[in-house]
């Protein structure tokens, strides 16, 4: 949660993204709250409850309106956008990476959470946080952060 936090901060602080369509940049930023308000409800659950407790359906419908939320969000993200907070004069990564970690990630967790799938909840973390990661050192690479 803390990843996505500073994704969002660093995105707001700096002037490397003023060059970004303000409603793309909006959905994008609006993409990663949705995805922190849908990890602290799950967060605040956990702490509530011991480590053998059962989520009623309300909670876990309420975890899945905050990832389709995100999911909405990040489709109205355009590529073209994404790409010039890619410096690199040849080969942009940025969509790519958004498409192939942050929404597949999203697309996984929501179907985790619809069938009780497990496993697809394990591969839709690895992919979320290989984003955060990707993205902060994106970040740190052209800010010298």
């Amino acid at each position: 949660m803390r990843v996505f936090k500073s994704i969002l901060i660093l995105l707001l602080t700096t002037n490397f993204c003023l060059a970004v369509d303000s409603d793309s940049l909006n959905y994008f930023r609006k993409s990663i709250e949705e995805v922190q308000a849908g990890l602290a409800y799950a967060e605040k659950i956990s702490e509530v409850q011991d480590t053998t407790f059962t989520i009623s359906e309300e909670q876990v419908n309420k975890i899945i309106y905050h990832s389709k939320k995100a999911l909405e969000y990040s489709n109205k993200v355009l590529d073209e956008d994404l790409n010039k907070l890619d410096r690199s004069l040849f080969y942009k990564t940025v969509a790519k990476k958004y498409e192939n970690l942050f929404r597949e990630g999203l697309r996984l967790h929501i179907s985790a959470w619809e069938e009780g799938d497990t496993v697809k909840g394990v591969k839709a973390n690895k992919l979320l946080n290989n984003w955060a990661k990707y993205y902060n050192k994106l970040r740190k690479k052209y800010l010298h952060l």
